[in-house]
């Protein structure tokens, strides 16, 4: 006589599916999280002590130049105050002037300053 024993069917165990699917989901989010973290660090690390990318100036492009370079680039290229024109009026006299003969003048330290702190102010969200 032959036997034959069948195997009971495994009953879904929704409970420790559940688990499963939670502590995957914890693991991708914590990995997004340890990614984008480190992608901030290396960001620091690269561009310290440069502008960080996309930052501009009168429409002059300052990413990854140095105090020095920026300086450089808008003392040459922010000509007004010695190539533009001022008139000045008193009644029918008119005088003109270049804004430098009158006061007039670009602040590229501060300029520079304010390129290089862009992105590192303020709290990561502010940031």
């Amino acid at each position: 006589m032959q036997t034959t024993q069948t195997v009971p069917r495994p009953s879904a165990n929704w409970l420790n599916l559940l688990s499963r699917l939670l502590m995957a989901a914890f693991t991708a989010g914590a990995s997004l999280l340890l990614a984008a973290a480190l992608a901030l660090l290396a960001m620091r690390a690269l561009f310290a002590g440069r502008a960080l990318p996309g930052v501009t100036s009168m429409g002059i492009d300052l990413a990854g130049k140095d105090r020095a370079a920026i300086e450089g680039i808008l003392s040459s290229s922010l000509t007004y105050p010695a190539t533009g024109t001022v008139v000045l009026h008193d009644g029918n006299r008119l005088w003109t002037a270049t804004p430098s003969q009158v006061g007039v003048a670009i602040d590229v330290s501060g300029m520079a300053d304010r390129a290089l702190a862009v992105g590192r102010q303020g709290s990561v969200i502010e940031r």
